[in-house]
């Protein structure tokens, strides 16, 4: 299995002002598509075929192939993974509803706070890597990977 660059289902300049479209097409046409073309490598290598991305990434110990080459494609399987997910949820002047607000509210205070928290998390992150907001053992919580 060869891994694509997913296809945007809008363009480059639609997310303005947010994330300008030269960003945009740079992270998408260059940062995600290499980590595509080093993980097909990896697999080609190593003769790995036909695996879902999330299969792969979640059975990574199971391959018989050198640390470092494990390494190398948990972060380049986990980069295409990340991107592919990111591109499908990024929308342009979205509000949560209320359902969300109230679980923000319970989490966070209010949605304002957990704006504030998010991004103080995500500007101290420092290099490459995701800030998230998940939920665990029934309670939100915000984390990098």
């Amino acid at each position: 299995m060869n891994y694509k660059l997913p296809k945007l289902l809008y363009k480059y300049s639609d997310l303005e002002p947010f994330f300008d479209t030269k960003t945009m097409e740079i992270h998408h046409t260059k940062h995600h598509q290499n980590y595509i073309n080093n993980t097909n490598l990896i697999l080609k290598e190593n003769n790995i075929e036909d695996i879902k991305i999330n299969e792969l990434i979640s059975n990574l110990d199971d391959f018989p192939i050198p640390i470092s080459q494990k390494i190398l494609l948990r972060n380049n399987a986990g980069g295409h993974a990340n991107h592919s997910f990111f591109w499908k949820i990024l929308k342009k002047n979205t509000k949560p509803n209320n359902i969300i607000l109230n679980v923000l509210k319970n989490e966070f205070i209010n949605f304002e706070n957990f704006k504030k928290i998010f991004a103080k998390k995500a500007l101290k992150f420092f290099g490459s890597g995701w800030i998230w907001l998940i939920k665990k053992q029934n309670s939100l919580k915000i984390i990098t990977t």
